[in-house]
């Protein structure tokens, strides 16, 4: 059994031992809801609803995968007024994301819901990278971590940018900031007419390694979060 059917060979018992299904699509994406993505951890309101499901014919899906079980650890360890308290501010940004916003939230309380949700990925992906060295799965770990910093800071300019009308499909961020990220790394500067030029800056700053990003303290430079 290599390393790699070890690792989901352990996510499936672990899931099992709490009511969860490991379920992983034949396609480059799964449904949720109505939208599409790679995979996605659920807690549900049902015991069927309580799943981690994944698309495993993406070149990512392994890495997709220990991303949404870091989600479950999260679930296990966090206690239940701190995940109400995700689960509200998760609300809050998926409203945003559709422009759906409620005229009776203040801009804090809207900066206020993206930054748990940030702070709570950025978690997550430290777990994913420290999951994957201890299983001995091989990764590109640098490149990682540049996607993971995009992905985390693409909340931030998602949050100062919402007012523009922008409309973001909440279930493909992650991926797509994945992409992105390999787009950059292969052209510093590459012309994407669908950005806008803030979101250019933000993806110019993220694969800066000596970038500080003093304006959220969710990210630290490449270095410091190589560290992990």
């Amino acid at each position: 059994m290599t390393k790699e059917q070890e690792l989901v060979k352990h996510i499936r018992n672990h899931l099992k031992e709490h009511g969860f299904r490991l379920i992983l699509g034949r396609g480059k994406k799964v449904n949720v809801g109505d939208a599409r993505c790679e995979g996605y951890f659920s807690v549900g309101d049902t015991k069927k609803e309580r799943q981690i499901r994944v698309a495993k014919a993406g070149d990512t899906w392994l890495y997709v995968l220990a991303h949404e079980y870091c989600h479950f650890l999260q679930w296990l360890e966090t206690p239940q007024r701190t995940l109400d308290t995700q689960d509200n501010a998760q609300h809050i940004v998926h409203c945003v994301s559709v422009g759906q916003i409620d005229p009776k939230w203040k801009q804090s309380y809207i900066r206020w819901a993206f930054r748990v949700v940030a702070e709570n990925e950025r978690d997550c992906e430290r777990r994913t990278v420290r999951l994957l060295e201890e299983w001995g799965i091989p990764f590109n770990k640098d490149m990682y971590i540049k996607k993971a910093n995009l992905y985390v800071y693409l909340h931030h300019m998602w949050r100062e940018y919402h007012f523009l009308k922008t409309r973001f499909k909440l279930w493909s961020l992650r991926f797509n900031s994945w992409m992105l990220t390999e787009t950059l790394c292969s052209n510093p500067s590459p012309s994407i007419p669908s950005l806008t030029p803030a979101a250019n800056m933000s993806m110019t700053l993220t694969l800066d390694s000596s970038s500080r990003l003093s304006t959220i303290k969710l990210l630290k430079p490449l270095k410091t979060m190589s560290a992990f």
